[in-house]
């Protein structure tokens, strides 16, 4: 299985299945993000599967060098499964919605152009109709991020609702005040994805 990955993603599933560890540790002692960490370890989970292999021993724990107890090993495995769970959602939710923003900002962009090099082509219009143009295709890509903000609420009412089943929340950081909140752009406030990377460090 290890042929299937890429060199860096083989690095860590070496080092996970030599020491084990917590995402933080391997990434640390392997120069590499964590989230590179997370999607490693999936990929490695998700070949596994395909091949009829067991993945339930791919899910991280403990601490780094840390060697598993059978029978406190065995109390603790709802707990693994459920933050194994947790970091295959985000693992493959995550490409999905930086895919979605940047087509939405890629396809708002090329009209905006294209608009452009269409008004330069023909006769020049008063500077108020350029202005007006403009404003409809930032307006328009305003719309598209909303929208695409709401589908990350509803992705972060999901991780709540996993979150819910005894994770702890961490407390309120400063850019979730409501004092705060009218100086931010709306696709910021109450932004779930931010609630998630503020929980992760």
């Amino acid at each position: 299985m290890l042929a299937s990955l890429t060199e860096t993603e083989r690095r860590i599933v070496v080092a996970y299945l030599k020491q084990r560890g917590k995402a933080r540790d391997l990434a640390h002692a392997l120069g590499v993000s964590e989230r590179t960490v997370y999607k490693a370890l999936y990929k490695y989970r998700k070949l596994a599967r395909e091949r009829g292999v067991d993945p339930s021993a791919f899910y991280l724990r403990g601490s780094f060098g840390y060697q598993p107890d059978n029978g406190r090993d065995e109390l603790q495995r709802p707990l693994l499964n459920f933050e194994g769970i947790k970091q295959e959602i985000i693992a493959e939710l995550v490409p999905v919605i930086e895919e979605a923003v940047r087509q939405a900002v890629k396809q708002s962009l090329e009209e905006l152009l294209s608009g452009q090099r269409g008004r330069a082509a023909a006769a020049s219009p008063s500077a108020s109709n350029h202005l007006k143009s403009d404003s409809d295709q930032i307006a328009r890509l305003i719309l598209t991020i909303e929208k695409l903000n709401e589908n990350l609420v509803k992705f972060g009412q999901a991780i709540t609702n996993l979150y819910s089943t005894g994770t702890p929340r961490v407390q309120q950081h400063s850019w979730q005040n409501r004092a705060h909140e009218d100086s931010l752009p709306s696709f910021v406030v109450g932004n779930p994805w931010l609630e998630v990377l503020s929980q992760r460090y």
